[in-house]
């Protein structure tokens, strides 16, 4: 089953985007600092990146054996932490990635 995920904009008259690709429910949300990436985790054990101007998916990755229980962006909006269920922590560069 193929889950729907939406990008809200501040603009009340444009509909929002909406970006498909991942498998399972989505567990955490995450937009980079310059704002043009954002990143989900899913239930389907991936990280996806997201290009928020076009919805197009620029990398999925296999990150964990098993689901996700968090992501988060370092300060310096170079690294991506993610957590699993599967006791492992990963450290991503952003700009190695996309």
């Amino acid at each position: 089953m193929q889950s729907n995920n939406f990008i809200l904009t501040p603009d009340q008259y444009k509909r929002p985007q909406t970006l498909t690709g991942n498998l399972g429910s989505i567990s955490e949300l995450a937009i980079a600092f310059d704002g043009k990436t954002l990143i989900s985790s899913s239930y389907d054990s991936t990280l996806k990146l997201w290009e928020v101007k076009t919805g197009r998916i620029l990398e999925t990755l296999m990150a964990h054996n098993q689901d996700f229980n968090t992501i988060a962006i370092a300060n310096n909006g170079k690294l991506l932490v993610s957590g699993g269920s599967d006791n492992t922590i990963k450290i991503w560069r952003l700009q190695q990635i996309s």
